[in-house]
Protein backbone atom coordinates (compact mmCIF):
# COMPACT_ATOMS: atom_id res chain seq x y z
CA UNK A 1 0.00 0.00 0.00
CA UNK A 2 1.32 3.39 -0.53
CA UNK A 3 0.18 7.11 0.00
CA UNK A 4 0.20 8.05 -3.05
CA UNK A 5 -2.95 9.28 -5.07
CA UNK A 6 -4.27 7.20 -7.90
CA UNK A 7 -2.76 8.23 -11.43
CA UNK A 8 -5.45 9.54 -13.73
CA UNK A 9 -6.58 7.14 -16.05
CA UNK A 10 -4.06 7.85 -19.29
CA UNK A 11 -1.23 8.70 -16.92
CA UNK A 12 0.03 5.19 -17.16
CA UNK A 13 0.11 6.11 -21.51
CA UNK A 14 1.39 9.20 -21.10
CA UNK A 15 4.31 8.27 -18.85
CA UNK A 16 4.85 5.48 -20.87
CA UNK A 17 5.74 7.23 -24.05
CA UNK A 18 6.40 10.61 -22.59
CA UNK A 19 9.87 10.99 -24.02
CA UNK A 20 7.98 10.68 -27.77
CA UNK A 21 5.53 13.09 -26.65
CA UNK A 22 7.31 15.63 -25.55
CA UNK A 23 9.32 14.97 -28.23
CA UNK A 24 6.71 16.10 -31.22
CA UNK A 25 5.74 18.70 -28.68
CA UNK A 26 9.52 20.63 -29.12
CA UNK A 27 9.89 19.80 -32.40
CA UNK A 28 7.20 22.07 -33.44
CA UNK A 29 7.76 24.56 -31.15
CA UNK A 30 11.18 24.72 -31.80
CA UNK A 31 10.63 25.05 -36.04
CA UNK A 32 8.16 28.09 -35.22
CA UNK A 33 11.17 29.57 -33.07
CA UNK A 34 13.38 29.09 -36.00
CA UNK A 35 11.51 30.52 -38.03
CA UNK A 36 10.89 33.99 -36.59
CA UNK A 37 14.60 33.94 -35.83
CA UNK A 38 15.24 33.66 -39.63
CA UNK A 39 12.45 36.43 -39.92
CA UNK A 40 14.68 38.51 -37.50
CA UNK A 41 17.61 38.10 -39.61
CA UNK A 42 16.24 39.19 -42.89
CA UNK A 43 13.92 42.07 -41.51
CA UNK A 44 17.14 43.62 -40.42
CA UNK A 45 18.18 44.55 -43.74
CA UNK A 46 14.38 45.69 -44.71
CA UNK A 47 13.57 49.48 -44.31
CA UNK A 48 10.43 49.29 -41.71
CA UNK A 49 8.79 52.76 -39.75
CA UNK A 50 10.06 51.17 -36.55
CA UNK A 51 13.62 50.73 -37.03
CA UNK A 52 15.41 48.27 -35.10
CA UNK A 53 12.58 48.01 -33.29
CA UNK A 54 10.56 45.30 -35.58
CA UNK A 55 13.67 42.73 -35.93
CA UNK A 56 14.58 42.95 -32.28
CA UNK A 57 10.90 42.02 -31.33
CA UNK A 58 10.59 39.71 -33.78
CA UNK A 59 13.53 37.66 -32.61
CA UNK A 60 12.88 38.26 -28.88
CA UNK A 61 9.13 37.63 -28.61
CA UNK A 62 8.79 35.25 -30.97
CA UNK A 63 12.14 33.39 -31.75
CA UNK A 64 13.91 33.42 -28.37
CA UNK A 65 10.61 32.44 -25.85
CA UNK A 66 8.91 29.98 -28.26
CA UNK A 67 12.64 28.20 -28.20
CA UNK A 68 12.33 28.80 -24.17
CA UNK A 69 9.19 27.31 -24.45
CA UNK A 70 9.95 24.56 -26.05
CA UNK A 71 13.05 23.56 -24.34
CA UNK A 72 12.04 23.72 -20.86
CA UNK A 73 9.77 21.10 -21.10
CA UNK A 74 11.74 18.94 -23.29
CA UNK A 75 14.61 19.11 -20.69
CA UNK A 76 12.28 18.82 -17.65
CA UNK A 77 10.99 15.48 -18.92
CA UNK A 78 13.67 13.68 -20.43
CA UNK A 79 16.15 14.76 -17.26
CA UNK A 80 13.38 13.36 -15.07
CA UNK A 81 10.31 11.33 -14.35
CA UNK A 82 7.70 13.85 -14.96
CA UNK A 83 4.86 13.53 -17.53
CA UNK A 84 4.68 15.71 -20.88
CA UNK A 85 2.28 18.52 -20.49
CA UNK A 86 -1.20 17.80 -22.11
CA UNK A 87 -1.06 18.64 -25.97
CA UNK A 88 -3.76 21.17 -25.84
CA UNK A 89 -1.96 23.80 -23.46
CA UNK A 90 1.04 23.32 -26.02
CA UNK A 91 -0.55 24.30 -28.74
CA UNK A 92 -2.49 27.13 -26.91
CA UNK A 93 1.57 28.60 -25.34
CA UNK A 94 2.84 28.17 -28.82
CA UNK A 95 -0.36 29.85 -30.51
CA UNK A 96 -0.85 32.84 -28.70
CA UNK A 97 3.28 33.84 -27.91
CA UNK A 98 3.45 33.35 -32.28
CA UNK A 99 0.45 34.86 -32.44
CA UNK A 100 1.75 37.84 -30.22
CA UNK A 101 4.53 38.22 -31.10
CA UNK A 102 3.14 38.92 -35.08
CA UNK A 103 0.35 41.31 -33.68
CA UNK A 104 2.66 43.05 -31.66
CA UNK A 105 5.25 44.13 -34.53
CA UNK A 106 2.51 44.80 -36.77
CA UNK A 107 0.23 46.86 -34.81
CA UNK A 108 3.83 49.32 -34.03
CA UNK A 109 4.41 49.23 -37.23
CA UNK A 110 1.03 50.09 -38.72
CA UNK A 111 0.50 52.70 -35.58
CA UNK A 112 -2.28 50.56 -34.51
CA UNK A 113 -2.13 51.37 -30.34
CA UNK A 114 -5.49 49.85 -29.42
CA UNK A 115 -4.17 46.18 -30.54
CA UNK A 116 -0.78 47.03 -29.16
CA UNK A 117 -2.30 47.19 -26.21
CA UNK A 118 -4.10 43.90 -26.08
CA UNK A 119 -0.95 41.92 -27.03
CA UNK A 120 1.86 43.50 -25.20
CA UNK A 121 3.31 41.41 -22.64
CA UNK A 122 5.34 44.08 -20.49
CA UNK A 123 4.17 46.87 -18.63
CA UNK A 124 7.20 48.88 -19.24
CA UNK A 125 6.78 47.62 -23.35
CA UNK A 126 3.45 48.69 -23.20
CA UNK A 127 3.53 52.28 -21.48
CA UNK A 128 6.72 53.14 -24.05
CA UNK A 129 4.35 51.36 -27.29
CA UNK A 130 1.53 53.87 -26.32
CA UNK A 131 3.41 57.03 -25.22
CA UNK A 132 1.43 57.01 -21.95
CA UNK A 133 4.06 59.19 -20.48
CA UNK A 134 5.60 60.96 -23.08
CA UNK A 135 7.74 62.63 -20.64
CA UNK A 136 9.60 59.63 -19.60
CA UNK A 137 9.52 58.21 -23.15
CA UNK A 138 13.20 57.77 -23.10
CA UNK A 139 13.86 56.19 -19.55
CA UNK A 140 10.48 54.19 -20.06
CA UNK A 141 12.14 52.44 -23.41
CA UNK A 142 15.76 52.16 -21.22
CA UNK A 143 13.89 50.40 -18.55
CA UNK A 144 12.15 47.77 -20.59
CA UNK A 145 14.85 46.84 -22.58
CA UNK A 146 16.83 46.37 -19.32
CA UNK A 147 13.86 44.07 -17.78
CA UNK A 148 13.45 41.83 -20.14
CA UNK A 149 17.19 41.89 -21.81
CA UNK A 150 18.61 41.05 -18.25
CA UNK A 151 15.50 40.00 -16.49
CA UNK A 152 13.62 38.06 -18.48
CA UNK A 153 15.49 36.65 -21.31
CA UNK A 154 19.15 36.67 -19.68
CA UNK A 155 18.44 35.03 -16.26
CA UNK A 156 16.39 32.25 -18.30
CA UNK A 157 19.75 31.56 -20.19
CA UNK A 158 22.03 31.96 -17.56
CA UNK A 159 20.23 29.55 -15.26
CA UNK A 160 20.50 26.81 -18.34
CA UNK A 161 24.11 27.16 -19.43
CA UNK A 162 25.92 25.19 -16.71
CA UNK A 163 23.59 22.07 -17.53
CA UNK A 164 23.49 22.86 -21.47
CA UNK A 165 26.87 22.90 -21.97
CA UNK A 166 27.67 19.75 -20.23
CA UNK A 167 25.07 18.49 -22.07
CA UNK A 168 26.58 19.84 -25.21
CA UNK A 169 29.85 18.46 -24.86
CA UNK A 170 28.72 15.21 -22.92
CA UNK A 171 30.54 15.93 -19.96
CA UNK A 172 29.43 15.48 -16.73
CA UNK A 173 28.16 19.07 -14.56
CA UNK A 174 31.32 21.40 -13.63
CA UNK A 175 32.95 20.89 -9.87
CA UNK A 176 31.73 24.52 -9.20
CA UNK A 177 28.37 24.15 -10.21
CA UNK A 178 26.96 22.93 -6.84
CA UNK A 179 22.99 24.23 -6.02
CA UNK A 180 23.60 27.10 -3.91
CA UNK A 181 26.61 28.28 -5.89
CA UNK A 182 23.93 28.58 -8.73
CA UNK A 183 21.19 29.92 -7.11
CA UNK A 184 23.95 32.29 -5.19
CA UNK A 185 24.53 33.51 -9.29
CA UNK A 186 21.27 33.96 -10.17
CA UNK A 187 20.22 35.77 -7.63
CA UNK A 188 23.10 38.12 -7.99
CA UNK A 189 21.73 38.38 -11.55
CA UNK A 190 18.48 39.11 -10.71
CA UNK A 191 19.52 41.65 -8.32
CA UNK A 192 21.97 43.46 -10.79
CA UNK A 193 19.09 43.43 -13.47
CA UNK A 194 16.80 45.19 -10.52
CA UNK A 195 19.15 48.14 -9.99
CA UNK A 196 20.04 48.71 -13.61
CA UNK A 197 15.95 48.74 -14.40
CA UNK A 198 15.48 50.77 -11.63
CA UNK A 199 17.90 53.52 -12.37
CA UNK A 200 16.95 53.70 -15.92
CA UNK A 201 13.73 54.43 -14.57
CA UNK A 202 14.97 57.04 -11.94
CA UNK A 203 17.03 58.42 -14.88
CA UNK A 204 19.51 57.45 -12.39
CA UNK A 205 22.74 57.19 -14.50
CA UNK A 206 24.86 55.81 -11.98
CA UNK A 207 22.88 53.22 -10.07
CA UNK A 208 22.40 51.81 -14.18
CA UNK A 209 25.64 51.52 -14.94
CA UNK A 210 26.62 49.72 -11.33
CA UNK A 211 24.03 47.34 -11.80
CA UNK A 212 24.93 46.55 -15.58
CA UNK A 213 28.83 45.91 -14.38
CA UNK A 214 27.61 43.38 -11.14
CA UNK A 215 25.62 41.84 -13.97
CA UNK A 216 28.18 41.27 -15.99
CA UNK A 217 30.70 39.92 -13.18
CA UNK A 218 27.91 37.89 -12.46
CA UNK A 219 27.51 36.33 -16.21
CA UNK A 220 31.42 35.72 -15.93
CA UNK A 221 30.72 34.17 -12.48
CA UNK A 222 27.90 31.72 -14.85
CA UNK A 223 30.52 30.73 -16.98
CA UNK A 224 32.89 29.54 -14.27
CA UNK A 225 30.32 27.38 -12.93
CA UNK A 226 30.45 25.33 -16.64
CA UNK A 227 32.30 22.14 -16.54
CA UNK A 228 35.69 22.86 -19.41
CA UNK A 229 35.97 21.19 -22.01
CA UNK A 230 39.25 19.03 -23.61
CA UNK A 231 40.15 18.74 -26.31
CA UNK A 232 38.22 15.78 -27.61
CA UNK A 233 34.98 17.25 -26.47
CA UNK A 234 35.56 20.44 -28.39
CA UNK A 235 36.27 18.38 -31.49
CA UNK A 236 33.15 16.80 -31.17
CA UNK A 237 30.42 19.52 -30.35
CA UNK A 238 32.49 21.76 -32.40
CA UNK A 239 30.90 25.46 -33.77
CA UNK A 240 27.62 24.45 -31.55
CA UNK A 241 29.71 24.83 -28.46
CA UNK A 242 32.05 27.74 -30.12
CA UNK A 243 28.59 29.40 -30.87
CA UNK A 244 27.48 29.50 -26.96
CA UNK A 245 31.39 30.06 -25.97
CA UNK A 246 31.19 33.48 -28.59
CA UNK A 247 27.54 34.45 -27.63
CA UNK A 248 28.41 35.28 -23.95
CA UNK A 249 31.95 37.23 -24.56
CA UNK A 250 29.96 39.58 -26.94
CA UNK A 251 27.02 39.31 -24.11
CA UNK A 252 29.48 40.75 -21.62
CA UNK A 253 31.34 42.78 -23.85
CA UNK A 254 28.22 44.57 -25.04
CA UNK A 255 26.77 44.87 -20.90
CA UNK A 256 29.71 46.05 -20.07
CA UNK A 257 29.68 48.70 -23.27
CA UNK A 258 26.14 49.73 -21.90
CA UNK A 259 27.32 50.25 -18.41
CA UNK A 260 29.88 52.97 -20.10
CA UNK A 261 27.13 54.75 -21.83
CA UNK A 262 24.89 54.80 -19.07
CA UNK A 263 27.85 56.43 -16.89
CA UNK A 264 28.55 58.87 -19.27
CA UNK A 265 25.01 60.10 -19.70
CA UNK A 266 24.52 58.80 -22.75
CA UNK A 267 21.50 57.16 -23.99
CA UNK A 268 21.79 53.48 -25.17
CA UNK A 269 22.54 53.20 -28.66
CA UNK A 270 20.84 50.79 -31.15
CA UNK A 271 24.32 49.95 -32.24
CA UNK A 272 25.39 48.79 -28.31
CA UNK A 273 21.59 47.00 -28.35
CA UNK A 274 21.86 45.12 -31.81
CA UNK A 275 25.56 43.88 -31.47
CA UNK A 276 24.38 42.76 -27.65
CA UNK A 277 20.83 41.11 -28.44
CA UNK A 278 20.34 40.22 -32.28
CA UNK A 279 23.81 39.16 -33.63
CA UNK A 280 26.52 38.80 -31.11
CA UNK A 281 24.99 37.52 -27.39
CA UNK A 282 21.79 35.70 -27.56
CA UNK A 283 21.87 34.83 -31.38
CA UNK A 284 24.30 32.75 -31.38
CA UNK A 285 23.49 30.94 -28.16
CA UNK A 286 20.25 30.34 -29.41
CA UNK A 287 21.54 29.09 -32.58
CA UNK A 288 23.39 26.44 -30.90
CA UNK A 289 20.88 25.54 -28.35
CA UNK A 290 18.82 25.20 -31.94
CA UNK A 291 21.83 23.26 -33.48
CA UNK A 292 21.92 20.83 -30.87
CA UNK A 293 18.19 20.14 -30.42
CA UNK A 294 17.75 19.21 -33.63
CA UNK A 295 19.03 16.26 -34.58
CA UNK A 296 17.84 14.42 -30.90
CA UNK A 297 13.79 15.87 -31.81
CA UNK A 298 14.68 13.74 -35.24
CA UNK A 299 15.51 10.96 -33.56
CA UNK A 300 15.94 8.00 -35.79
CA UNK A 301 17.87 5.89 -33.73
CA UNK A 302 22.17 6.10 -33.55
CA UNK A 303 22.79 6.35 -37.24
CA UNK A 304 19.99 9.30 -37.93
CA UNK A 305 21.57 10.99 -34.89
CA UNK A 306 25.19 11.06 -35.81
CA UNK A 307 23.76 12.21 -39.51
CA UNK A 308 22.09 14.93 -37.77
CA UNK A 309 24.38 16.26 -35.71
CA UNK A 310 27.39 16.27 -38.52
CA UNK A 311 24.57 18.69 -40.30
CA UNK A 312 24.18 20.93 -37.45
CA UNK A 313 28.11 21.72 -37.25
CA UNK A 314 28.29 25.02 -39.35
CA UNK A 315 31.26 26.77 -38.76
CA UNK A 316 29.82 28.78 -41.59
CA UNK A 317 27.06 30.08 -39.38
CA UNK A 318 29.51 30.63 -36.45
CA UNK A 319 31.25 32.44 -38.49
CA UNK A 320 28.60 35.35 -39.61
CA UNK A 321 27.31 35.81 -36.64
CA UNK A 322 30.74 36.85 -35.09
CA UNK A 323 31.28 38.75 -38.44
CA UNK A 324 27.50 40.63 -38.60
CA UNK A 325 28.31 41.11 -34.78
CA UNK A 326 31.63 43.44 -36.02
CA UNK A 327 29.61 44.75 -38.95
CA UNK A 328 27.36 46.55 -36.41
CA UNK A 329 29.89 47.44 -34.03
CA UNK A 330 32.23 49.39 -36.31
CA UNK A 331 29.27 50.36 -37.81
CA UNK A 332 29.70 48.96 -41.13
CA UNK A 333 25.64 47.72 -41.81
CA UNK A 334 26.44 46.58 -44.92
CA UNK A 335 29.39 44.27 -43.66
CA UNK A 336 26.69 42.88 -40.96
CA UNK A 337 23.69 42.79 -43.74
CA UNK A 338 25.46 40.29 -45.99
CA UNK A 339 26.70 38.02 -42.90
CA UNK A 340 23.06 38.19 -41.63
CA UNK A 341 21.36 36.96 -45.26
CA UNK A 342 24.85 34.04 -45.35
CA UNK A 343 23.28 33.33 -41.62
CA UNK A 344 19.75 33.04 -42.81
CA UNK A 345 20.45 30.99 -46.01
CA UNK A 346 22.76 28.62 -44.05
CA UNK A 347 20.03 27.94 -41.57
CA UNK A 348 17.62 27.54 -43.67
CA UNK A 349 19.40 25.22 -45.97
CA UNK A 350 20.62 23.01 -42.83
CA UNK A 351 17.07 22.83 -41.44
CA UNK A 352 15.67 21.47 -44.73
CA UNK A 353 18.55 19.27 -45.21
CA UNK A 354 17.65 17.90 -41.53
CA UNK A 355 13.70 17.47 -42.20
CA UNK A 356 14.45 15.96 -45.01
Amino acid sequence: MTDQPPAAADEPDRRADRVAVVHRQARRTLLLAVGFTVAAAIVVVVPTSTGRWVPLHLFFVGGLLLAVSGATPLLAVTWSTSIPPPDAVVRWQRLLLAAGAVGLVLARELDLSDVVVVVAGSGLGLARAVDAWPDRAVALGQAHMVANLYGLVGIVVAATLPFFVATQIRSKMGPRASAPAIRTVLVALAVAAALASAGAILEAAALTAVGLVLYAVGLMATVGLCPRPVRRQLRWAGPRVWLLATGMAWWVGATVALAVEAAGGRETSDRTTLVLVAVGGFLPIVLGSLAYFGPVLRGGGHERLTEGFGLTRSWLALGACNVAAVGLAASQPTLAAVALGVLAVDVVVRLVLLIR
